[in-house]
C-alpha cells in the first residue's frame, strides 16, 4: 500500500506557458521530493498542455480542460489531492529556494494553517520581502490576507466539503482564511522562512482589478455583517484598556480594520 504523501502541490494554469515552466522547474529542483504534484490547466492553447505532457512522468495527476476560473481550478486540485497538507503554487510563482520543502518536512506540522513569508516580484522594480505577522488574532486577518503561495493548508480544512467559494472573483483565499481563523478558531503557525516568490502579474495584483477586490470584500462583509460589527466593537473595547501602552499598535492594526470596514459598510448600504 502506497504511503500517504505529506504534501500535495497544486498548480493551476491558463495560457501562461513561460510562467508554468518556471513554476514546474522550481518544484522539480526541490531537494525534498516526498510530495505529489498536481497540475490543473484550463485548456490552454499556448503550448502549456504540450509542456505538461513532456513532464507527465513527474506528475501525480494533471488535466487540461476548460474550467470556471482560478478558484474552480484550485477546487478541482483539492478534489484530487491526497496529501496531509496542500500548497497552491500557481503558474508564474516559484519556491524561493531549493530547500523550502525540506525545511517544511522538518516542522512536524499539525496546525490547520502553516504560513511563511513571500518575496514579491515586481515587473519593474526590486523584489520586496513580505514578512507576515506571527499573530492573526483580533483583526489582523481581517485586513491583511495571507499569500496562498506561502501557506500550507491542512487537508482536514477541506475534508467536510469546504472549498474556495467560487462566488468571489479574486478574494476567495482571503475569505477562506477569515472563515478558518475567525469563524472556526482554526489553529495556525507562522514560520519565519521565505516560502515563495510571488509573481505580481496575477489577476488580483493588477491595479485595474482593485474595484473587483473591493466588491468581493463588500460581499463577504454583507454576508457576515453581524459578526464583523460585533468583532470590531469587541476588539475596540479590548484595545481601549490597553491604549496607554498600545497606541501605536492601534494605529497600525485596528485603525486599518476600521477604515476598511467603514468604507465597505457605506457601499453595502448603497448596494454593492
Amino acid at each position: 500500500m502506497q504511503e500517504k504523501p505529506q504534501l500535495s502541490i497544486i498548480t493551476v494554469n491558463l495560457n501562461n506557458r513561460e510562467g508554468l515552466k518556471k513554476t514546474m522547474q522550481s518544484v522539480f529542483e526541490q531537494t525534498w521530493q516526498e510530495f505529489e504534484f498536481i497540475i490543473i490547466d484550463g485548456g490552454s492553447t499556448d503550448g502549456s498542455r504540450e509542456y505538461i505532457e513532456q513532464h507527465k512522468e513527474k506528475l501525480s495527476y494533471w488535466v487540461s480542460e476548460p474550467d470556471k476560473g482560478i478558484y474552480n481550478a484550485m477546487n478541482k486540485g483539492i478534489d484530487k489531492a491526497n496529501g496531509e497538507y496542500l500548497l497552491f503554487l500557481n503558474s508564474g510563482d516559484s519556491f524561493n529556494n531549493k530547500e523550502v520543502l525540506k525545511n517544511f518536512s522538518l516542522l512536524k506540522p499539525f496546525e490547520d494553517i502553516i504560513y511563511g513569508n513571500s518575496l514579491i516580484i515586481y515587473p519593474d522594480s526590486e523584489p520586496e520581502l513580505k514578512v507576515m505577522p506571527s499573530n492573526l488574532e483580533g483583526m489582523t486577518i481581517f485586513y491583511r490576507t495571507l499569500n496562498h503561495q506561502s501557506v500550507f493548508h491542512n487537508k482536514r480544512i477541506f475534508e467536510k466539503g469546504k472549498r474556495y467559494n467560487e462566488e468571489y472573483e479574486v478574494l476567495a483565499d482571503w475569505v477562506l482564511y477569515n472563515e478558518v481563523v475567525l469563524f472556526e478558531n482554526g489553529s495556525y503557525r507562522h514560520i519565519d522562512l521565505v516560502i515563495a516568490d510571488y509573481d505580481l502579474n496575477g489577476f488580483s495584483s493588477k491595479p485595474e482589478n482593485k474595484a473587483v477586490m473591493q466588491r468581493d470584500r463588500n460581499k463577504f462583509y454583507a454576508a457576515n455583517i453581524d459578526f464583523f460589527i460585533n468583532h470590531l466593537i469587541q476588539n475596540y473595547e479590548d484595545l481601549k484598556g490597553k491604549n496607554k501602552i498600545a497606541k501605536s499598535n492601534y494605529k497600525s492594526k485596528y485603525y486599518k480594520a476600521f477604515v476598511l470596514f467603514k468604507k465597505s459598510l457605506r457601499m453595502i448600504i448603497k448596494g454593492y
